[in-house]
């Protein structure tokens, strides 16, 4: 779930989910075949449906759904599903209520295991030999720590203590940046970890909400920041922001604002070749070329969208639509010049996307 806007979500769920009554996954019998030239889609699900794993196959252009509830005779344990991460065939799903990571075999979408004694885990980043990060929320959404995980013996090690509700991890130039959303509160900072010695060696300043980081041909750091808003959410007070970050200084060298007072840029994602970027804003999908001196002022694609992923072979842009919040979402698929291309029905509320091609 997006961070900046976790807790809104939360909210309009509950109210539809009252309002429209609930909506629980029938679970087909699916025949499922190798899962190697496609889309995973992650669909977070609502307070009374489990998150769910949704395949759009590139050689069909067929969507399989409800995948993990046919695979493993049931729904996944808890909603809320923040990410998939994949490292030698097997898969990690952060499922925020549940307080777990179930572990998978992408082959067929088996569990294998899980990690426990989580709270709210958001992201599982492999850092080492049979080491991961993963951050957490927390038990109140305000939490301030990455849990060291030995994949060995899918055991918690240790905790390392970071900023305010951290969520993306990457691992770049032999360190962990951690982007410290603020949870359910507000934070502005991004923490630097040896992942070796597992200590905190930086905290960069960056703008409030920072919600999505890519890293550039160039090897610098952009991040898309939500700014904050103020105290009775009539405006943002502090405006959003994309910034790029010199990781060898350990700060900001370019910063670009946005106008709006009410909208903020999320979702950044780059090409595969690190030149071109893509976010969410004001209700439409803009690109920004990473030398560029100015944001652009008009969306590549002229509607909202809650999640975007860039599927690096064809530079195809998937973006995906919850719709109601309530009813099954749909995921559409761009050009990279912003053409409609295709869609599919998917789960509740989709918002991510992992590739396998």
């Amino acid at each position: 779930m997006k961070m900046l806007n976790q807790f809104k979500s939360f909210l309009l769920i509950l109210l539809l989910s009252a309002v429209f009554g609930c909506n629980n996954y029938e679970t087909p019998e699916i025949e499922v075949g190798e899962f190697s030239n496609g889309v995973w889609v992650i669909n977070e699900g609502g307070f009374s449906v489990s998150g769910e794993l949704s395949f759009y196959s590139f050689d069909t252009e067929d969507v399989q759904n409800n995948v993990y509830a046919a695979q493993n005779g049931g729904a996944m344990p808890g909603s809320f599903l923040q990410s998939l991460t994949v490292f030698n065939n097997t898969g990690y799903l952060a499922i925020d209520n549940a307080n777990q990571v179930q572990i998978i075999d992408m082959a067929d979408l088996r569990v294998t295991g899980q990690i426990n004694d989580l709270a709210k885990p958001q992201q599982l980043l492999v850092v080492g030999n049979n080491k991961a990060y993963v951050s957490e929320w927390g038990e109140d959404g305000f939490g301030t720590q990455i849990a060291v995980v030995n994949l060995s013996t899918r055991t918690i090690t240790e905790r390392i203590t970071v900023g305010q509700g951290p969520k993306q991890m990457i691992l770049a130039n032999g360190s962990v940046y951690v982007l410290n959303t603020g949870g359910f509160g507000s934070d502005d900072n991004m923490t630097v970890i040896n992942p070796t010695t597992d200590e905190v060696e930086n905290t960069i300043t960056l703008v409030d909400g920072p919600n999505s980081m890519v890293v550039d041909a160039e090897g610098f750091i952009w991040v898309a920041c939500s700014g904050r808003y103020a105290p009775d959410f009539s405006r943002l007070e502090v405006s959003g922001a994309l910034l790029k970050v010199d990781p060898g200084l350990g700060e900001i060298v370019e910063r670009f604002d946005f106008e709006s007072e009410f909208s903020s840029p999320s979702e950044l994602a780059i090409t595969a070749n690190g030149q071109r970027m893509y976010y969410l804003y004001n209700g439409g999908v803009y690109d920004f070329a990473i030398n560029a001196s100015a944001l652009n002022d008009s969306p590549l694609i002229e509607r909202s969208f809650y999640g975007l992923g860039i599927n690096n072979r064809t530079g195809q842009l998937f973006l995906s639509d919850p719709l109601d919040f309530n009813s099954d979402g749909k995921i559409v698929i761009y050009s990279s010049a912003g053409i409609a291309l295709d869609s599919a029905n998917v789960g509740l509320v989709p918002s991510s996307f992992y590739f396998v091609n």
